[in-house]
């Protein structure tokens, strides 16, 4: 393989995430059961250290970034500790019924999982845009890097976002362009659809070696997705992104 080439689909046993600094800021003041609620939705695994000599790499056992033992000499054994202990956190969560709003918080640590996610499974955002703060400056014509952006969307995908956006009307073998910007901008309003637009791309796997896919990021797949939220977005890319390797891995191996 060469130093290009990445491994797809390769599973492989990463240490968690730490808390954030706003997680942990909160987390200082928190309740035990607010406590005991936030860590109950994460997952068990564990933090890579240096020992106290600073010579060894040892694992802290922690549930959702937040150490909860001593540190291990196995990542599988820090990991099975901390497996453990998960389980009556998640009893003592759903005894005490004391909801958490980490998105009002700023506490979900979504960033931090999409960097870990998108690491082990090849995916990233190609292009982001914000189709509320585009249209709120441009006087019914559309930004010409956004039209040409959206009517080179087709397909399949182009089939899909119409459930959204009405990219019919902005078809380039329209008489009259302007009408057709016109339109879309005004179904735009009605609809509220001002979210994000985001183009999200894997590599294109080039040799499927038993449960691994081997391509590189010079020869990319793309698809494009609409909502309200990124985190809905990054949801439906992986989704995408592994139903895509499993279809080429169907066609390579009919070969």
């Amino acid at each position: 393989m060469i130093d290009s080439e990445i491994v797809i689909n390769e599973k492989e046993c990463l240490p968690v995430n730490r808390l954030n600094k706003q997680q942990i800021d909160w987390f200082k003041d928190a309740t035990a059961r607010e406590r005991d609620t936030f860590l109950a939705k994460g997952e068990a695994g564990a933090i890579e250290l240096l020992d106290a000599d600073g010579m060894m790499k040892v694992y802290a056992p922690a549930i959702r970034g937040h150490i909860i033992g001593e540190p291990k000499a196995s990542f599988d054994e820090a990991r099975h500790y901390a497996e453990v202990r998960l389980h009556p956190l998640q009893i003592r969560a759903n005894l005490n019924g004391e909801p958490v709003d980490e998105h009002a918080l700023g506490i979900t640590g979504f960033h931090g999982e999409f960097v870990q996610q998108a690491r082990e499974e090849n995916l990233r955002f190609k292009q982001i845009i914000h189709l509320g703060s585009e249209l709120a400056h441009c006087n019914g014509l559309l930004p010409a890097h956004l039209l040409e952006t959206l009517q080179s969307i087709v397909g399949e995908n182009r089939e899909q976002l119409q459930e959204h956006l009405p990219l019919f009307l902005l078809d380039e073998e329209e008489e009259d362009g302007h009408v057709g910007q016109l339109g879309f901008n005004d179904s735009v309003a009605k609809d509220q659809a001002y979210g994000f637009l985001v183009c999200a791309e894997t590599p294109v796997p080039q040799v499927f070696n038993r449960e691994q896919a081997i391509g590189d990021w010079d020869y990319t797949a793309t698809w494009w997705f609409y909502d309200e939220t990124i985190e809905r977005i990054w949801a439906q890319a992986r989704a995408w992104c592994q139903a895509y390797l499993v279809r080429r891995r169907e066609v390579a191996l009919q070969v």
